[in-house]
C-alpha cells in the first residue's frame, strides 16, 4: 500500500482540500469500527472536526478518513466481537483513498 506522510495544519491542508472538492464531488467518512451503522459523513474538509490536530498521541492510531465520491456506496462489514456486532467501515471493501489528517498537540475531542 502506498503511504505519503507528511506535517500540515489546518490552514495548509485546507487549501489544498479545498482545490480537490471544487473539481470533484467527495465525501469524507470517518473510518473504525462502530456499534450503529452511523458513520461520521462530511462533504467537505472545513466541517471536519479538528481538522489538523491529532486525537491520539500515536499517529497509527489517530482519526482516518474514508474519501470517496459522492454517489459512490460504501461497504460496511458486520463484525462479530464479544460485546455485539459492530461495523466496520475500512479499506477491505472501500479501495479508495484514506485521508489520516494528524497534526500538531493532542486534542480531545
Amino acid at each position: 500500500m502506498r503511504q505519503i506522510h507528511f506535517f500540515a495544519l489546518k490552514d495548509d491542508l485546507l487549501p489544498v482540500l479545498e482545490a480537490v472538492e471544487r473539481e470533484i464531488s467527495i465525501k469524507y467518512i470517518l473510518m473504525g469500527l462502530f456499534p450503529k451503522m452511523e458513520f461520521d459523513s462530511f462533504s467537505n474538509g472545513m466541517q471536519i472536526p479538528a481538522l489538523g490536530q491529532s486525537t491520539t498521541e500515536s499517529a497509527s492510531s489517530d482519526r482516518s478518513f474514508l474519501v470517496t465520491g459522492h454517489a459512490v456506496p460504501i461497504e460496511v462489514r458486520p463484525i462479530k466481537t464479544p460485546s455485539g456486532i459492530r461495523y466496520s467501515l475500512d479499506q477491505l471493501g472501500n479501495p479508495d483513498v484514506t485521508f489520516s489528517p494528524g497534526g500538531n498537540g493532542l486534542k480531545t475531542l
